[in-house]
């Protein structure tokens, strides 16, 4: 690779043009590191260094990219507090400063490290645009998530609005209300929804009440919120020119309360960065707004959100930041710049140097030859100059010391290699003379004296064991020791080779224990599913069982498996009553089936509106779906012909509220334990019988049940043997 090739091209294009008079300047020979690798690094003689040089250039390996910036940021601290090194003398360039730079805001800003950011993020990147995205995302598909999004967000603070007191129960109160998408199904759910809890109808709504007794009020608020946003809607047309949806979105914003919201912020500087961040979202929509609609084409909602996506990344809005401090700058603008100390952070193999793009048009012939017809597109060999000259720059950079650091783990956790960069800048010295151990992969809690922050000095403090009170500390130091060691000592305790205790889920507390030896005591009516739970995970048993906790669950606009197994169990056991005693083979086909159909339609009309979030297609494919699988099970039983067996009893249920039989009772080593339960089907045959559980999918294998890991039938064949005969 030639390291001069772009310079020399850009010399003899000056001397072609101007008048320009050569001369020639002596190079002093290098006196430290960092000068010799400027002079020498990608030469092609191989030439190694003295050990007479000054020794400032240090190539550093670490974890991953978060340990390197905070590595890098300890040493920062180090230099301004120890070595009075003032802030504009110290440097971090990365390659791509896009990528780095949160995290550099980030750790600087926890280690109280004033910085410059020479960096503006893209617009699409602030709460601001993020925002108007979402609102016109919600105004266009009125789904669950985005209205939701909208109505709960901080920004969202339209004129005449009341207090948003209840807001943080509108996502119960839409789940509960099953809504899935749609304008008019949000109003009518939500009304259906108030009804219910006036009336107190259903258990989920008496359960509803008891946790949140103010469930009415914020369900009429949410409600209001939701035709409040849906005249919202008219300012933004279906159907317009982009200039005519900026103009609209423009007033959108202004309607909803984005700048009202923006000065409530608690938080100064999200308040200073967001209010830059929504003067340039009103600019770019103000320049959109200025196309000329005489050559642009209606679109849709849909189409402009697209295109203002793709504004909202090209464009750029500035945060705030110190006046002075340490720069945080790319490869590319640190050119010619001098600095002190510099950190050039993240020198990966596929970051620096950057990859050449692939031309898909023009071969590398095709590009020499226009090239020499006077219309030059850089190839790979130009790409490849320019991030050798780059690298160069940064070279240059440094007076009296320089950092280079590389990660050995990308943020997916794949491995990661350093630049080739980086050997051919060890290669032009001495084995050891630059690379310096970094930190340990594991080690990401640093040594107490070198901790910046008081997370790390409380990290650094809790892995060396220091004790609050161990050392004269300020009261500043000591205080968040002393709050944060004992739940340190807890964890300790949690990963050691100890016997489980109270913080690993052992129940401990006297009075608790009494309590759930009384509820499970020798009274308790146990269901198999309750053991089977147990069994499984005893975690999920505690949740689930004890403190009754259920998952939260999100309509889809799907039909609800458990009331198709409450339709399938009702319509089996109608048509076997219909032909009590007489075996599926038996019974005539034609008959069996028009029964069959008959009970499929009458149950499904008065159960399916149980499963209420299922839009009316899904209704109506359910409805086929449950008919084929009750003449699949038809088609099944008649090829068993198993004629013997006789359908007997159905929906047997023992040990429950109302059931005529008691709870069964199995005698175990640990003592006597009560079942309660229901069986499907009972079939006979004279002097035997079997036990039919209906299942539409089977989770469970024969090894299970001998091995114990399913006690249903087992526990079934039992009761069924001891008291249901």
């Amino acid at each position: 690779q030639d390291l001069y090739r772009l310079p020399r091209q850009t010399a003899r294009r000056i001397q072609e043009h101007f008048d320009a008079v050569p001369k020639d300047f002596v190079e002093n020979p290098p006196q430290s590191a960092v000068e010799f690798a400027s002079s020498k690094v990608f030469g092609r003689d191989s030439i190694k260094a003295g050990s007479e040089l000054e020794r400032n250039i240090e190539v550093l390996a670490c974890a991953d990219a978060v340990q390197e910036i905070e590595y890098i940021a300890r040493r920062v601290k180090a230099l301004l507090v120890d070595d009075c090194v003032l802030p504009d003398e110290i440097t971090v360039v990365c390659r791509d400063l896009a990528e780095a730079a949160p995290t550099l805001r980030a750790v600087f800003s926890e280690f109280g490290i004033p910085a410059r950011m020479l960096h503006d993020p893209p617009l699409a990147n602030s709460a601001a645009a993020g925002f108007a995205l979402t609102l016109l995302d919600a105004l266009e598909s009125w789904s669950h998530a985005t209205v939701l999004d909208v109505l709960t967000s901080p920004w969202y603070c339209p004129e005449g609005a009341g207090p948003r007191k209840r807001a943080e129960a509108f996502p119960l109160l839409a789940r509960i209300a099953q809504i899935i998408v749609g304008r008019d199904e949000w109003t009518r759910r939500m009304e259906a929804l108030i009804e219910r809890i006036g009336k107190r109808m259903g258990q989920d709504i008496e359960r509803l009440l008891s946790a949140m007794p103010y469930a009415g009020e914020a369900a009429a608020a949410l409600l209001a919120e939701v035709r409040r946003l849906g005249e919202l809607s008219k300012l933004v047309p279906a159907q317009a020119t982009p200039a005519a949806f900026a103009t609209a979105l423009d007033a959108l914003i202004e309607h909803t309360g984005m700048p009202r919201a923006l000065d409530m912020s608690a938080l100064e500087t999200v308040r200073d960065d967001e209010r830059g961040a929504l003067y340039a979202l009103r600019a770019l929509l103000g320049r959109m707004a200025l196309w000329d609609d005489k050559h642009g084409l209606p679109e849709s909602r849909a189409a402009f959100a697209a295109r203002l996506r793709d504004a909202l990344q090209q464009a750029r809005y500035s945060l705030t930041g110190a006046a002075s401090g340490v720069t945080c700058i790319d490869a590319a603008s640190v050119r010619h710049l001098r600095f002190g100390h510099v950190f050039f952070a993240c020198l990966n193999e596929g970051e620096t140097p950057v990859p050449p793009p692939t031309n898909a048009v023009y071969s590398d012939a095709d590009i020499e030859a226009l090239g020499k017809a006077g219309i030059p597109i850089e190839d790979k060999r130009a790409h490849s100059a320019r991030e050798l000259l780059l690298f160069h720059h940064v070279l240059d950079v440094p007076r009296t010391c320089l950092c280079i650091t590389w990660h050995g783990v990308s943020r997916r956790g794949q491995e990661k290699l350093p630049s080739p960069y980086v050997a051919d800048l060890v290669e032009l010295f001495p084995e050891t003379f630059l690379a310096q151990p970094g930190p340990a992969a594991a080690r990401f809690v640093p040594a107490p004296s070198e901790a910046a922050s008081m997370r790390d000095w409380c990290n650094a403090a809790l892995a060396a064991g220091i004790k609050a009170n161990a050392l004269p500390l300020c009261e500043q130091l000591r205080g968040p020791v002393q709050a944060i060691a004992p739940k340190c000592a807890i964890e300790r305790t949690r990963q050691a080779a100890t016997p489980y205790d109270a913080h690993d889920g052992v129940l401990s507390d006297p009075v608790l224990i009494q309590s759930l030896a009384k509820r499970f005591g020798d009274d308790h009516v146990f269901s198999v599913a309750q053991l089977d739970t147990y069994i499984a995970c005893p975690f999920r048993f505690l949740v689930e069982r004890l403190l009754g906790l259920d998952d939260t669950e999100t309509p889809v606009a799907e039909f609800d498996p458990r009331v198709r197994g409450i339709i399938l169990h009702e319509v089996l056991e109608a048509f076997h009553k219909r032909y009590h005693r007489v075996p599926t083979a038996m019974i005539p086909e034609e008959d069996a089936r028009q029964a069959m159909a008959a009970l499929a339609r009458e149950q499904f009309d008065a159960k399916a509106w149980r499963s209420a979030a299922a839009p009316p297609g899904v209704l109506d494919v359910e409805r086929r779906r449950i008919e084929t699988l009750l003449e699949r099970y038809l088609s099944i039983e008649r090829e068993r012909d198993d004629t013997q067996w006789k359908p007997d009893q159905f929906e047997v249920e023992f040990g429950q509220r109302g059931a005529e039989a008691q709870p069964f009772v199995l005698d175990t080593p640990a003592g006597a334990v009560r079942f309660a339960g229901r069986i499907d089907r009972i079939d006979r045959d004279n002097a035997h019988a079997r036990i039919i559980d209906y299942k539409t999918s089977v989770h469970v294998n024969k090894g299970d049940v001998q091995e114990g890991r399913s006690l249903q039938l087992t526990v079934y064949a039992l009761a069924l043997e001891q008291m249901l005969l």
